[in-house]
């Protein structure tokens, strides 16, 4: 419950209110709670401006869909603010926020290899073998009741995933007519250097950090900031700035 000591808060401050709630969520990894923070942050403040977008609001939900796997739900956030940074003739972030749209649609679009880590000449030994490793790690049921909620969220989505490229590589005539029209986008993995994130993360450890190490969360100075992209792993060190009233130290590693 949100306690505030003013008698009658705008719709603005509560929705402040809500967004310090997320991006402190967010800073204890836990993304589900953050989200729905967020979410409530931004449909105060659009109540209270009468439409208007909480941008600050926005980049913590897109960080927060990206960190459980909902990589069309964050690219669709990326986009809308990349909009909002047009609207406020801020070039240069909006192709910073496009930038993170592309990265999430990558992270989508990934093959039936990528989501199971093989090259695209596996041989069918290898399939089945990865294919048993992968859904030993990700089923939903494993670490259920642990009161994670962001690990069943992500395994969830990506369960679904493993099957479905089990299904697609282990019929030879799917997988035939598959690698034809992945053939583009097996080209563009092949050079990939940073790794994906469902084989970076361990699904018993803790749940995974954002992708920029929360830049969109916590460094905005303005509704229509963007972070920009690191070339590649580690994640990029975020500067430290008071938004909204908090601090925070980002946290280390990728």
């Amino acid at each position: 419950r949100l306690e505030l000591n003013c008698a009658n808060p705008s719709g603005v401050d509560l929705a402040r209110l809500e967004l310090n709630c997320a991006k402190a969520a967010l800073r204890l990894g836990k993304a589900t709670a953050a989200a729905q923070r967020a979410d409530a942050a931004l449909e105060r403040h659009k109540a209270a401006t009468r439409g208007g977008t909480y941008a600050n609001a926005l980049a913590v939900r897109a960080e927060c869909r990206e960190a459980l796997y909902d990589y069309d739900a964050a690219a669709r956030c990326f986009d809308d603010l990349g909009a909002v940074a047009d609207r406020g003739g801020n070039g240069d972030d909006a192709r910073a926020w496009r930038r993170r749209a592309r990265d999430a649609r990558d992270l989508r679009d990934a093959t039936h290899y990528a989501v199971l880590g093989l090259p695209a000449a596996a041989a069918e030994a290898e399939i089945r073998k990865a294919y048993r490793k992968a859904s030993m790690r990700w089923h939903p049921d494993r670490g259920r009741g642990a009161d994670d909620e962001d690990r069943t969220a992500r395994a969830e989505r990506h369960f679904r995933r493993i099957n479905d490229a089990k299904e697609a590589l282990l019929d030879s005539y799917k997988r035939a007519v598959y690698d034809v029209e992945a053939r583009r986008r097996l080209s563009t993995e092949a050079s990939r250097r940073e790794p994906w994130p469902w084989h970076v993360d361990d699904a018993k450890a803790a749940p995974p950090q954002p992708k920029h190490a929360f830049a969109a969360a916590f460094a905005v100075q303005s509704e229509n900031v963007a972070p920009t992209s690191p070339p590649g792993p580690p994640a990029r060190k975020t500067e430290r700035r008071d938004v909204d009233g908090l601090s925070p130290k980002p946290p280390g590693g990728p």
